[in-house]
């Protein structure tokens, strides 16, 4: 029986945020990201989860990730260490 490589480290999940590629508030994209999807995948099936739900239990999804999904990081913009909790100034 073979044994797993323990040493091996898992791989690192991005942070799921709101996305600068956006049509409404970044959230299908941002799960498109987080999900390596197209898109343009990640707005039908939402597209798809609100139709077969008579859309309010879509709206009230969509309206609670846009609210509780951090905002995107611009690229350019200096990331915080771990465990950073300062607020850069503006």
């Amino acid at each position: 029986m073979p044994v797993p490589e323990l040493d091996k480290p898992y791989p690192v999940r991005r942070q799921l945020r709101r996305s600068n590629n956006r049509i409404v508030a970044g959230v299908c994209g941002g799960f498109a990201e987080w999900l390596v999807w197209d898109p343009l995948v990640a707005r039908l099936f939402f597209l798809g989860f609100s139709l077969v739900s008579w859309f309010v239990p879509g709206i009230l999804v969509y309206i609670f990730c846009w609210t509780m999904m951090p905002k995107a990081v611009p690229a350019d913009s200096p990331q915080p260490a771990a465990g950073d909790t300062r607020h850069p100034q503006d």
